[in-house]
């Protein structure tokens, strides 16, 4: 009985929370901002369903892109890099695409980037550090 209690008051705190709340937002079932450690360096990501954005520690970084289900797919922009695109983009002639695959917790990713317009081909992981998770 005391359980059953317990869990009507956590619904309805959780219901109370959800109301006010854009309707896309209450919808999320994982919610990827928060703090993460990636190889490319410690990354801040913002989320507003779908649009991600963020930056990162390399060379002062930055991603942007969309999320749809476990997968972001988008870019990542550089003050410098390896190569020098043909054509800048958000400011900047130092970019590439990139797709993270995110774990079924969404608390883990495995990616790939690449440079400019090449299909991402090279490693880029990450791991949450700590979470801005919405719902659950």
């Amino acid at each position: 009985m005391q359980s059953r209690t317990i869990k009507s008051i956590v619904a309805a705190a959780l219901a109370a929370a959800v109301v006010g709340m854009p309707a896309a937002r209450a919808q999320l079932d994982y919610w990827i901002a928060g703090i993460w450690d990636t190889s490319e360096g410690q990354m801040s990501i913002e989320h507003h369903d779908p649009d991600v954005s963020g930056t990162y520690s390399q060379d002062r970084g930055r991603i942007f892109g969309t999320l749809d289900g476990h997968q972001l797919t988008g870019f990542w922009v550089e003050q410098s890099s390896g190569v020098k695109c043909d054509a800048p983009r958000d400011g900047s002639y130092h970019w590439g695409r990139i797709v993270f695959d995110f774990d079924a917790e969404f608390d883990a990713f495995s990616g790939t980037w690449g440079y400019c317009d090449q299909n991402p081909s090279r490693s880029w992981t990450g791991a949450l550090q700590a979470a801005a998770k919405l719902l659950r």
